[in-house]
């Protein structure tokens, strides 16, 4: 029984992982892209594509180590932000 829960199947990780685009997530691919193309469009310059691909090199590492960190960082932001009250209580009080 014990050998029937330790074995991965490929395609439960197939459908678990999110899509890639070379190597890093779609939501990460658009943030990447979104912050390269506003400071392209204020800086005019095009050594922002070098700064692109930094940044792609970095979501790739920890996308490496977990890949829906960007997800994950989402959801706990909407979920565990602080509260404007938070120095009054000296804690979290989400009866604002």
């Amino acid at each position: 029984m014990s050998e029937y829960f330790t074995k991965q199947e490929p395609v439960f990780l197939g459908l678990t992982k999110p899509n890639l685009i070379f190597g890093v997530s779609m939501h990460f691919v658009m943030l990447n892209m979104m912050i390269s193309i506003v400071i392209f469009i204020q800086s005019s310059d095009f050594r922002v594509a070098f700064l692109s691909a930094i940044l792609h090199g970095v979501g790739y590492y920890v996308s490496f180590k977990e890949s829906r960190f960007l997800e994950i960082y989402m959801k706990h932001a909407q979920k565990c932000n602080f509260c404007s009250n938070r120095m009054f209580y000296d804690g979290n009080s989400y009866y604002v």
